[in-house]
């Protein structure tokens, strides 16, 4: 999220109130306001951004009798203050705050209807969201100076009525009071307000986490025009993740009986060094090469108590990793217009610790059967991408067209993969090494005075070349939640109204491939293979905006992404559709 920057020179500001309505939902409607003023002209500016948008539900809940119940709201705003300090430096700093809040989850059950579910339990979500930093950028003779530090404050609430699906779901219903965990490892709220009126025998699950971070990165570069350029930076991270999740079910008694509690605890620091150079061979030719080392340490602190378990388990762990992370690259220009390159580049995600829970346990198979050392979390490695790629950007009738055109080849190395476990909640594992071939094709025309059509496709390719048969992961399988193809079209028209007045008609259309939630392709629920067309209208002139809009023109019907509740994914009904058909007005004003 980056906010624009304060103007030092002059005072201005813009409103826009919409409002809309979502085909077989509620009403919907937004506020958004942006004020920029010098305090000191030329050097001091202050600008403020704040926003509310709410978007009524379209999901019912037919068994609590419930209409449009997965409403959503967001409020935030983003203050930034700049200060030249003189024609060398420069200081920004801003904070930005959010708040999402869903008053119920996203998906419906397929048999029941469009945009229909029966559960006995409501699945609010929210996001709070803070985020500050401050940037210093000035000129040290021919040398560029960049160094930013920044932090995150974030909080997420998510709940799950997990009711049914649960292999022993029926046992926790029936346990007596002294059965409960009388465990006081969380404190992330009061067990009435989670379950509310909930009826009897009702199984709630309960998550909270705290991301908290703090950065900063400091780099240096050449800022003159010489056939050598260079940057070299150090950069720091450090990060603590507290999860707490709670499972509590309804008694005849009206208080709740705690089932489970689990608390985690992740800190990680990562410390960088990178650096890189390029050099141009001739007018034409030049080649960039870099490296980036990196140190990471995560901890973790794990500790559960669940009422079907034998003790408690409890666990520390730590692990350290380096990297060597290399990166070369040659460009050629062709002509003003035209320049190919090709570049190869490494990436890679820290690994981590995958926890056997008590509760994930007693759902496995062979839960009879385990040990008291397959509780001891197990480690899960970094995975690498090394990327090969070759493209063309370029320019072509007096720069009226606009062609890009990328190939690439990337091996994955010990994939990071998202999986289901036996209970339905998700945990991350390696799965083995795969390939992916594609290319991206973007275009940008103006064929006409005033009409713009841009579009791209992407494409891959993805295989599996060797896995893990206890996930269904077998070598030549495509990988999760990959689509094949993705594209998109746009275009945009502006005319003259008269001398005051411009219109401006614009459309988009986009179409994501099918893809599937996990290895297993004949047991798991189809995604995507689903196209969204949006249209805009659109008359202003130089204070003024009057829009119309429609979002998902031909009232698209797919499943954009499967997975709702953790615990009934696995029956393969559960839809998460795109909004339907909506259609909005907006009104906007500059001053």
């Amino acid at each position: 999220m980056i906010s624009a920057k304060p103007v030092l020179n002059d005072t201005f500001g813009k409103t826009r109130i919409g409002v809309g309505v979502t085909k077989g939902g509620g009403h919907n409607g937004n506020i958004d306001v942006i004020f920029n003023t010098p305090l000191k002209t030329d050097q001091l500016g202050f600008r403020i951004s704040a926003y509310g948008h709410m978007r009524g539900g379209y999901i019912d809940d037919v068994a609590r009798g419930l209409e449009n119940l997965n409403d959503l709201d967001i409020y935030g705003m983003r203050p930034s203050v700049r200060w030249q300090i003189n024609n060398a430096w420069v200081l920004d700093t801003s904070i930005n705050l959010q708040a999402i809040r869903y008053d119920d989850s996203q998906y419906y059950f397929e048999e029941q209807g469009r945009n229909k579910r029966s559960l006995q339990l409501s699945e609010p979500y929210g996001d709070n969201f803070v985020h500050g930093v401050v940037t210093l950028k000035g000129r040290m003779g021919s040398v560029q100076l960049t160094s930013a530090t920044s932090f995150v404050d974030r909080t997420l609430h998510e709940t799950f009525d997990a009711s049914e699906g649960l292999p022993f779901a029926e046992r926790l219903k029936n346990l007596s009071e002294d059965e409960y965990v009388s465990s006081n490892l969380i404190d992330i709220g009061d067990g009435e307000d989670f379950l509310g009126d909930a009826q009897p025998g009702t199984l709630g699950y309960f998550t909270r986490e705290d991301i908290n971070t703090l950065g900063h990165e400091t780099r240096l570069q050449s800022s003159d025009s010489s056939r050598f350029e260079w940057l070299a930076g150090v950069y720091y991270l450090h990060s603590t993740s507290n999860s707490d999740r709670l499972m509590l079910v309804a008694t005849e008694s009206g208080a709740p009986g705690i089932v489970l509690a689990e608390k985690q605890i992740e800190r990680a620091e990562d410390i960088a060094l990178f650096g890189e150079a390029s050099y141009r061979v001739s007018s034409k030719f030049s080649v960039t090469a870099g490296i980036r080392y990196a140190y990471n340490t995560l901890a973790l602190d794990y500790v559960s108590d669940f009422a079907l378990a034998e003790e408690r388990q409890a666990h520390e762990k730590q692990k350290a990793t380096t990297k060597l992370i290399p990166k070369i690259a040659a460009r050629y220009q062709w002509s003003d217009d035209i320049q190919t390159y090709a570049q190869i580049g490494m990436g890679y995600r820290e690994g981590g610790f995958n926890i056997l829970s008590p509760f994930e346990a007693l759902a496995r198979p062979e839960a009879g059967s385990r040990q008291s050392e397959d509780f001891e979390p197990r480690e899960l490695r970094s995975d690498e991408i090394i990327n090969y790629e070759v493209g063309l950007k370029s320019y072509w009738l007096n720069r009226d067209l606009s062609l890009n055109l990328a190939a690439f080849y990337v091996r994955w190395l010990n994939i990071q993969s998202d999986q289901l476990g036996y209970s339905g909640l998700p945990y991350v594992t390696n799965v083995g090494n795969a390939r992916n071939l594609g290319f991206e094709i973007e275009f940008s025309a103006r064929p006409i005075h005033g009409l713009e059509v841009s579009g791209s496709l992407f494409w891959n390719d993805s295989e599996l070349q060797d896995g893990n048969p206890s996930l269904g992961a077998e070598p030549g399988d495509r990988l999760p939640a990959i689509p094949e193809p993705t594209f998109s079209l746009a275009a945009l028209y502006q005319f003259d109204v008269n001398r005051h007045w411009l219109a401006t008609l614009s459309a988009t259309y986009s179409f994501t491939g099918d893809s599937v939630l996990t290895f297993d392709e004949e047991n798991s629920l189809g995604m995507g293979d689903y196209s969204i067309v949006n249209a805009h209208f659109e008359f202003s002139d130089s204070s003024w905006k009057l829009g119309l809009y429609v979002e998902n023109l031909t009232d698209s019907r797919a499943n954009t992404f499967s997975y709702g509740n953790p615990f009934t994914v696995s029956r393969n009904n559960q839809v998460t559709p795109p909004r339907p058909r909506t259609i909005g007005v907006y009104l906007e004003r500059k001053f």
